[in-house]
């Protein structure tokens, strides 16, 4: 399993979460075909056994801590997965879901759409499972929680839960329409990106209904705050519209711990520190009143999100995204090097 890759194989971390086994040796085993089942969103009951895929990971006791890149030839179920973060959106999925599931049987049919309902308090769920009574040729599933734990846990999970080698992102309320998605997936496929984020600040005239003054302001702020404490040097990190070339950022993924506010920034910066090629792209976009991660307290939501910001910069000079900015490093050179042999642009 070491060595070149099969002709047509993907590619795949095999040390899904490794520093969470930084005393042990991790084998990845070919298994043929298996049931998929994902990592425990939460840290305190994920198991040491897991399957990714064909691939199922086991630690074993070993004196020192290796890291290896494998590959596997089973294709992986859906061409592409979006996910979609829920908190008291039943008002709202009953037209999304509609929209996006019609989307994916016309141009990814053997896609698949995830919707998380970060412990709501209405019929986010029931809503979400009535829509997809007639999915198509879409695999959509909910999945549900009790307790409210953010908009960046319930992404989180979206992606743990995700089946394609590309992920997206979208909020409920489609701000921005899902007809954008070409936007950020092309190039992630044509290999050029491994994180794709949809803006609102590189040509606002795509903006159609703006946020409330207050709002718009704050989020420049913010964002001029981001690029001082980070240096990350682009204009709109908050943007509901990312895509993830799965392979690379899945390490990323499942360090990342900031749940609320802060988590877009997160998941970008330790990116960048690990070298993965990032894109912003301008998007159409359209503010809907409601939103997630807004609870129009903005002065609170911006010290809220400072904090995280703050704290986002502590971990990383404490080192708790080391090991994965290591392996998702490993896997997009590796995947460079394959493009390059191939003939593929690589960026």
């Amino acid at each position: 399993m070491r060595g070149d890759a099969p002709e047509g194989s993907a590619l795949i971390w095999s040390a899904v979460t490794c520093h969470r086994f930084r005393p042990r040796r991790l084998e990845a085993v070919l298994l043929g075909t298996v049931p998929f089942s994902t990592t425990c969103c939460d840290r305190s009951q994920r198991p040491k056994r897991r399957q990714v895929g064909a691939l199922q990971i086991r630690a074993l006791p070993t004196r020192r801590a290796t890291r290896e890149v494998v590959w596997y030839s089973a294709i992986m179920s859906a061409s592409l997965s979006i996910i979609v973060p829920a908190f008291n959106e039943a008002g709202r999925l009953g037209e999304s879901l509609p929209v996006i599931l019609e989307y994916l049987n016309r141009t990814h049919p053997s896609g698949e759409l995830i919707v998380v309902d970060d412990g709501s308090t209405d019929d986010t769920a029931a809503v979400a499972r009535r829509s997809f009574a007639n999915p198509g040729s879409i695999n959509a599933k909910v999945i549900t929680y009790q307790n409210n734990r953010g908009k960046g846990y319930a992404v989180r999970c979206g992606l743990a839960a995700s089946q394609a080698p590309i992920a997206l992102f979208s909020d409920a309320d489609l701000s921005t329409p899902i007809t954008e998605t070409p936007k950020v997936v092309e190039p992630i496929e044509q290999g050029l990106c491994d994180v794709t984020f949809g803006s609102r600040a590189l040509d606002r005239r795509l903006i159609g209904v703006h946020q409330p003054w207050r709002r718009e302001q704050g989020g420049r702020v913010f964002n001029l705050i981001v690029r001082l404490a980070t240096r990350l040097p682009f204009w709109d990190t908050q943007c509901g519209f990312k895509a993830f070339r799965m392979s690379a950022c899945r390490p990323i993924i499942e360090a990342a711990n900031i749940d609320r506010f802060g988590f877009d920034v997160e998941l970008l910066y330790v990116s960048q520190l690990a070298g993965l090629r990032l894109r912003e792209i301008p998007v159409r976009w359209d503010h809907k009143v409601g939103a997630l991660d807004a609870s129009g307290n903005y002065a609170r939501d911006s010290l809220r999100m400072i904090n995280e910001v703050k704290r986002i910069r502590q971990q990383v000079d404490k080192g708790v995204y080391t090991e994965a900015i290591s392996a998702a490093r490993t896997m997009s050179l590796v995947e460079q090097k394959q493009l390059h042999i191939s003939g593929a642009p690589s960026g």
